[in-house]
Parts: structure tokens; C-alpha cells; sequence
């Protein structure tokens, strides 16, 4: 697939040369920043089962486990960070909610899991190698 940009939509590329460009296949880092973190995680391999507003998933991992993935922002240095939560660290109301309306317990998910700490942590950007 390509993509062409004519004069009056160029810009100044980093040469300091403006004109008509043929972009080819977009890098892998522009292709990444473009995709979800739905279509990222599916790209890896897990299935999403309820998602809320691309930063909270009720998620499977290919070996069929459940979890729980909290996107955010960290630090002043705004970290892009992720954490998981174990259907074992959760109550039984909460993991029957969980498997049954995934999507409810992901709009409650703070009072499901204010007295959790997350099982695993780390940066987004080495989540998905």
C-alpha cells in the first residue's frame, strides 16, 4: 500500500527537501504508535473479552489464563506504564463478574480492586515484545 502526498500536503522532511513524496510501508514505530492497545494486544496473542476506553482490558492470555490490564501514564516523565491483576487476587464476587459481564466489572474496577496491588507491573513499550 502506499500513500502520496502531494505539494500542498508535503511538509519539510528532515533533508530540508519539500516537494511530491511516495511513502511506502509505514515503519514498524509509526505502525505501532497507530494501532490500538486492542489491536496490539490481539497482534500478540490475547483475547479481549471487554474493553474500556483503550486502557483497561478483561484479557486472555493464549494459554486461556484471565487478567485484568490497567494502562497509564506514570512519573513526571509520563512513563507509558501497564499492570496486571490475577483472577487471584480478586474476591469471588469480583471474579464472577469478571467472567460474567466483563464489561460491568471493568466500569467498577477501582471498587473491585482498591485493597489489590497488582501482581506484575512494567513499562507499556515492553509489554508487547
Amino acid at each position: 500500500m502506499q500513500n502520496v502526498y502531494t505539494k500542498t500536503e508535503a511538509k519539510i522532511l528532515d533533508n530540508g527537501v519539500s516537494g511530491v513524496y511516495t511513502i511506502g510501508k509505514k515503519d514498524q514505530k509509526e505502525e505501532k504508535e497507530m494501532a490500538t492497545r486492542k489491536e496490539r494486544l490481539e497482534k500478540c496473542g490475547w483475547t479481549i473479552h471487554a474493553a474500556l476506553d483503550d486502557r483497561m482490558f478483561v484479557a486472555e492470555t493464549n494459554q486461556g489464563d484471565w487478567e485484568v490490564l490497567y494502562f497509564y501514564i506514570d512519573g513526571l516523565d509520563e512513563t507509558p506504564m501497564v499492570e496486571g491483576y490475577f483472577t487471584s487476587s480478586l474476591s469471588n464476587k469480583a471474579i464472577d463478574m469478571l467472567y460474567d459481564k466483563p464489561d460491568e466489572f471493568l466500569k467498577e474496577f477501582y471498587f473491585h480492586c482498591v485493597n489489590s496491588i497488582p501482581d506484575w507491573y512494567m513499562k507499556e513499550d515492553g509489554f508487547y515484545k
